[in-house]
């Protein structure tokens, strides 16, 4: 299970359900044949019923893990927003401290957040993944506990402003952080796509069969299937493992790129 979630995260899910279905269409297509050889008078009866529960099932299936990833994915992009108005905030309030105290919570704030743009860069496994997401949570705490003992350094009108506006930003950004790490793992159960991978192969299994003992090959629309099973699986996962390659990233970051771009013109 832990090997099908790790090829999950890295995008091998549409390639894994086309070399299913591809699998079960010659089995039902060798099945078939064996059939009839075997018996001459084999009728080419197909229960229309079985036939079109199984589609369906595969529909809502489909449709149950589409809706689920358009929901996480939202979330987590909507987690991005938040982290982008909460850094964004942290690091303008810092203007209220002691200098050195503003240049070193700045530094801090721009490598926490290199940090979390980098979470999923060069990830071996997902034990690696969770090692990386904890140490972003234990450097987290580093800088509110620099926050809290630069706002005791700073003195007058600037350390009410401090206290009242710059610390509950910097909490507001870890907590919003602690979200996107939940959030991450707040995924459809394995055995959801092991049921749909199965459906998917039924399918295949099915059309194979189908075209074999009514000796009629439909290429055009077996591909056809194949391809809009295809699409709409990497939308699905694209949405759900946004982090499965390089390009999604940055578009999924889109917002914190453009952060980290502007804190360090500042600078």
């Amino acid at each position: 299970m832990d090997k099908l979630q790790w090829y999950l995260y890295l995008g091998y899910g549409p390639y894994i359900a086309i070399a299913l279905i591809s699998f079960a269409l010659f089995l039902g297509w060798t099945v078939g044949n064996l059939s009839i050889k075997k018996n001459w008078n084999f009728s080419t009866y197909i229960n229309e019923s079985y036939q079109g529960a199984i589609f369906g099932l595969v529909a809502l299936v489909v449709g149950f893990t589409f809706s689920n990833a358009i929901d996480h994915y939202d979330a987590r992009k909507e987690n991005v927003r938040h982290a982008v108005t909460s850094i964004s905030n942290a690091t303008h309030y810092s203007d209220y401290l002691l200098p050195d105290d503003r240049d070193e919570l700045r530094r801090r704030i721009t490598e926490y957040l290199n940090m979390r743009l980098s979470l999923h860069e060069n990830i071996e496994n997902l034990n690696h993944l969770d090692n990386k997401a904890t140490n972003i949570t234990n450097f987290g705490r580093q800088v509110l506990i620099l926050t809290l003992e630069a706002i005791e350094r700073n003195s007058g009108k600037n350390k009410v402003m401090t206290d009242e506006l710059l610390k509950p930003q910097v909490i507001s950004m870890l907590e919003n952080y602690e979200k996107g790490r939940l959030l991450l793992l707040n995924r459809p159960n394995l055995l959801i796509y092991l049921m749909l991978f199965t459906f998917l192969g039924v399918t295949g299994l099915i059309g194979g069969y189908e075209m074999a003992i009514k000796q009629k090959r439909d290429l055009f629309f077996t591909f056809f299937y194949a391809l809009v099973i295809t699409a709409t699986l990497y939308v699905i996962f694209s949405m759900e493992f946004p982090a499965s390659n390089k390009l999604e990233q940055l578009r999924f970051n889109k917002e914190l790129l453009q952060l980290r771009e502007q804190i360090s013109q500042k600078s």
